[in-house]
């Protein structure tokens, strides 16, 4: 037992000294209670106490362990309460002591100590299906094993029976027994066509039980090949007891119905397929014509009618112009060796390859139907668009066949003026032309420019010049108009008091555009004698 000393000092009074022994822990196990006997089981909760005069019950170092099984669980945490819980898992069947420890900071530990006895408590037995498993199956009227391995802790393996049953029936499917090493058969028919859900039991001496369950089709005997031909009667197999019977089978000469269709020998030698009163048993050389049959008129048709094994014999069917093609076959000019199915067509006017089209892919024929052949004059015959009668409109190509494409005038075109000068304005005495882009000179979208060969005379223009644009014309803006820049006349005369003031104009009247004539600029007055002053000015106009 640890010693714990504390110091307390007080000035006046003297030193004193308190000594105080820490305690170990206080452990109580409450349940289950001493001595008591429990079943075996997968789960035990043991319930205690602990305390501690210096710990925290959730600080103390916590312990469960038996004599028989050791250390059973070092993680369990007191509450602040100091409740503790541990759930133990199945314990061995015995007597075991019980040790609940719980250690304190100060490793002052204590434990408490109970005696518990597990009983044994008997085992159900085990079950395991071995037949049927996933994708097994029986027929209605065969009769299946039914397996599953048994094992059980407390009886005799061969003591041990199982039973079967199905949520479809009301009575059990089959019981069996099980051998020395476990195994349980039996066997049984289940007469009903469905999916059954079926349940295998076992139970031994002591009431205890398993059960497993599986699913397990029972099929029609409609759906069983029985003959191992690839098809059911499901799948209409008329005689499912003979291999040589199915459906799609060859009928063969055999008096039966081998491929199932209801018909007995049809196609073969002694069947009347054609319905024309022969056999080919009876010299039908062409069983499917009932036309053809020995006696028979022969036609004009390309088949030995009759029989005897020469084709339209004492007919106009022949082959008259060599070319291997009869008029049957569809020779359409029997009489000319050039004209047959599938020959090359020429420019020759006949239809060659007798598709009711003469001369078709050559460049005397319409191909695209637009009224013109290639000699005709047609530019693209492929392209009903194109043609010499055509449209030309703007959308780059050569619609009438002119030797060039979006020609003047053609539809969608642009009135366009003709621009010498480059200013944006086309000349006023031009017409323009309707154009699918400008081209050349012909740019310009007005034709306002007064005069096309300065760029500077245009409606645009807004500067007054001081010469003539060209022509002899100080029009400049187009406006029909030469406007002078200087209007204003003046002369001093007897009054300079009008011109002192700082009025100016022209001399001797306004000038004609681009004149220079004296500007007066100011007037004196000089002992009642008024002096003006000039400077040469150019007129300018727009």
């Amino acid at each position: 037992m640890r010693l714990v000393v504390w110091l307390v000092l007080a000035g006046c009074a003297g030193d004193t000294t308190f000594a105080k022994y820490n305690q170990a822990p206080a452990v109580k196990i409450v349940d289950p209670i001493d001595g008591q006997a429990l079943p075996e089981s997968d789960a035990i909760t043991f319930l205690g106490n602990v305390s501690d005069d210096t710990t925290e019950p959730h600080k103390l170092e916590i312990m469960w362990s038996s004599d028989l099984d050791g250390q059973l669980s070092t993680d369990s945490v007191a509450d602040s309460d100091g409740v503790v819980t541990y759930t133990s898992g199945a314990l061995t069947v015995g007597t075991h002591t019980i040790i609940l420890a719980a250690t304190d900071k100060d490793d002052e530990y204590a434990e408490h100590r109970i005696s518990v006895t597990i009983t044994d408590v008997p085992d159900a037995p085990e079950i395991s299906v071995v037949h049927p498993i996933g994708g097994e199956y029986a027929f209605e009227d065969e009769e299946f094993e039914f397996s599953a391995q048994l094992f059980d802790n407390q009886d005799r393996i061969s003591a041990l029976s199982f039973t079967v049953t199905s949520d479809k029936l009301a009575e059990p499917v089959c019981t069996g027994t099980a051998d020395a090493a476990g195994l349980g058969k039996c066997r049984a028919t289940i007469p009903l066509v469905d999916d059954h859900r079926l349940t295998f039991t076992v139970e031994d001496s002591s009431g205890l039980a398993a059960y497993e369950e599986v699913v397990f089709p029972i099929l029609s005997v409609r759906t069983r090949d029985d003959d191992g031909d690839g098809f059911n009667e499901d799948q209409g197999d008329c005689d499912d007891n003979n291999l040589a019977a199915y459906p799609a089978a060859e009928e063969l000469y055999n008096s039966f119905d081998d491929d199932c269709d209801g018909v007995t020998d049809e196609e073969t030698v002694n069947y009347d397929d054609d319905f024309d009163g022969q056999r080919e048993l009876d010299g039908d050389c062409d069983d499917t014509d009932p036309y053809t049959y020995l006696g028979a008129v022969e036609s004009c048709d390309g088949r030995d009618n009759d029989c005897d094994f020469v084709i339209d014999e004492d007919t106009q069917c022949s082959d008259d112009d060599g070319d291997g093609y009869t008029e049957i076959e569809g020779d359409c000019d029997d009489a000319y060796a050039a004209t047959y199915p599938l020959a090359a067509e020429v420019e020759d006017s006949h239809d060659n390859d007798c598709d009711v089209l003469v001369d078709e892919g050559t460049t005397v024929y319409d191909d695209d139907g637009d009224g013109f052949s290639e000699v005709a004059g047609d530019c693209n015959d492929t392209d009903i668009t194109i043609a010499p009668s055509a449209t030309e409109v703007c959308d780059g190509y050569d619609n009438d066949c002119s030797g060039s494409a979006d020609d003047e005038g053609a539809t969608g075109c642009y009135t366009y003026y003709y621009d010498y000068d480059g200013d944006g304005y086309g000349s006023a005495s031009a017409s323009g032309s309707c154009l699918c882009a400008p081209d050349g000179y012909y740019t310009a979208s007005y034709n306002s420019d007064c005069y096309d060969y300065n760029s500077s005379a245009s409606p645009a223009q807004t500067f007054y010049q001081s010469s003539q644009r060209g022509d002899g014309s100080f029009d400049w803006n187009c406006d029909g108009v030469e406007s002078k820049y200087y209007t204003v006349s003046h002369d001093c005369g007897w009054d300079c008091s009008l011109l002192s003031s700082g009025t100016q104009g022209w001399l001797s009247g306004t000038p004609g555009c681009g004149t220079t004539s004296d500007w007066v600029t100011s007037c004196s007055l000089d002992w009642f004698t008024c002096t003006q002053s000039t400077t040469p000015l150019t007129q300018t106009c727009l």
